[in-house]
């Protein structure tokens, strides 16, 4: 760029043709583009894509709502289904594809980068230089000393990239593997929860309904599909799942409305009927099944935490309001520890705290103080578990000593779910589109995920 700068303001001194100077900017922007998705790991190149994809699906949604009111005006007299409409249809499959688009990563192998920027930068500046430096001289008489000089260190230049290039020929050759592997839209409205219930099946639900899914994969190609298996439809929203150990019954927290009573629901997973539904005399904002199976737990917007049978009837065995303060009234998030003690955590926006009670009488062992709002807790083992905070970052706690161990920090915005890969990994789900893998033992985050357009409100490890 300063050499553009200098042919480009000093005349005198380079004398040289337009169509060289045109050719010596045009290899500088291109140039800078090329090391400048080099030096990113192609992110840059991902955020043109990106953006691209945005300004089609803006310009496709302004132009289906103006197809929209057309036809309303067309058909003032009566009812018209604009979504039975070809374009419609058409156009819906069209915003589906690119949104699937901007899901997938954008991963170019170094080695095919490093070879383009050698490509688009260096070779037409041997070229450009070369022959700006011999107008420069033409008095010395054939090609100048100053252009000779120029293009044998070039060229070694030149070389010494190709073979770094040759020495990275597999990974230019590499096949570039995609992490997002297949997308599911199932759901007309906001996914919250995600449950793994064993093999190929998950269950997902959210402000729509309620949907158990199986993957398979393809032996011969590899190829992913689903299907649905079972789809209940519930009037109000359902905020978090829990299965039985034996995978035979789900428990769902539900948000009360206008529709519903304040309740959870239990479901027999093989025929999708509703066994019950215990009644809560305020939203359930969390529910946890023990290891053994021989209880489950709801946590009450009503600072109650109530124990209930997994046989029917289902009956409430226990109840704790004593557990959290009547002053808090916020939402209760619930997670066992193991067979004899349970993890209750009260997130409000100005001070979050964490209960370690046990579940014989509810008597609370311990107490936590997390830093800020606390949106979700989650148990890797019966003496760690973790808690996603609302400032992005994630705390480490040691159950034993009430000490927080570590903070993992790296989302933007809150962390909305926490998931076990094995015993030494998890990963998490942000309001920031993204979700990342973790490796406790070293405290690094090993990769970030992201494609997603809207936050992650739910994750899951099958």
């Amino acid at each position: 760029w300063y050499y553009f700068y200098s042919i480009a303001t000093k005349p005198e001194e380079y004398d040289v043709e337009q169509w060289l100077r045109n050719f010596q900017l045009y290899s500088c922007i291109v140039g800078t583009l090329a090391w400048l998705f080099i030096a990113s790991d192609s992110r840059v190149l991902d955020w043109f894509r990106r953006g691209k994809n945005v300004f089609v699906l803006m310009f496709l949604k302004i132009i289906r709502n103006f197809r929209k009111v057309c036809s309303k005006i067309r058909h003032w007299d009566r009812d018209y289904d604009y979504h039975g409409d070809d374009f419609y249809a058409s156009s819906n499959i069209f915003t589906n594809r690119v949104k699937d688009s901007m899901a997938r990563g954008f991963n170019i192998p170094d080695g095919a980068l490093f070879f383009f920027g050698i490509i688009v930068e260096d070779l037409p500046q041997i070229f450009i230089t070369f022959m700006i430096e011999d107008f420069k001289s033409v008095e010395e008489g054939g090609i100048s000393t100053t252009a000779q000089l120029n293009l044998v260190l070039a060229l070694f230049d030149i070389g010494h990239k190709f073979a770094e290039a040759y020495d990275m020929r597999k990974d230019i050759g590499r096949e570039i593997v995609d992490p997002l592997l297949h997308v599911i839209r199932e759901h007309s409205a906001r996914v919250l929860s995600l449950t793994w219930i064993g093999g190929s099946q998950f269950i997902s639900a959210g402000l729509d309904a309620m949907k158990l899914l199986d993957v398979d994969t393809d032996s011969t190609t590899g190829a992913i599909t689903h299907k649905v298996v079972r789809s209940v439809h519930l009037e109000d929203a359902v905020c978090e799942v829990v299965t039985k150990p034996d995978k035979t019954k789900i428990v769902v927290a539900c948000h009360g409305g206008a529709h519903e009573e304040n309740t959870c629901k239990i479901f027999d997973i093989d025929t999708g009927d509703c066994l019950a539904s215990p009644y809560h005399p305020d939203t359930v904002s969390g529910v946890a099944a023990s290891p053994s199976g021989g209880c489950f737990l709801t946590g009450c917007k009503d600072n109650t935490v109530r124990k209930w049978s997994t046989s029917p009837p289902f009956t409430l065995i226990q109840e704790w309001n004593y557990i959290f303060s009547s002053e808090e009234n916020s939402t209760i998030k619930l997670s066992f520890l193991d067979n004899d003690q349970f993890l209750a955590a009260n997130c409000n926006r100005k001070t979050s705290k964490v209960r370690l009670v046990m579940v014989d009488d509810g008597s609370v062992v311990r107490s936590f103080y997390t830093e800020g709002y606390l949106r979700t807790i989650f148990t890797m083992n019966s003496g760690l578990f973790l808690t996603g905070q609302g400032n992005g970052s994630i705390q480490e706690w040691n159950a034993i000593s009430d000490n927080c161990v570590h903070t993992f920090k790296g989302h933007e915005l809150w962390v909305n779910s926490i998931a076990k890969v094995d015993d030494s990994h998890f990963i998490s789900g942000s309001a920031d589109d993204t979700f990342k893998l973790w490796k406790i033992q070293s405290k690094d985050c090993i990769r970030t995920f992201s494609g997603h357009t809207d936050a992650v409100t739910a994750v899951m490890y099958m």
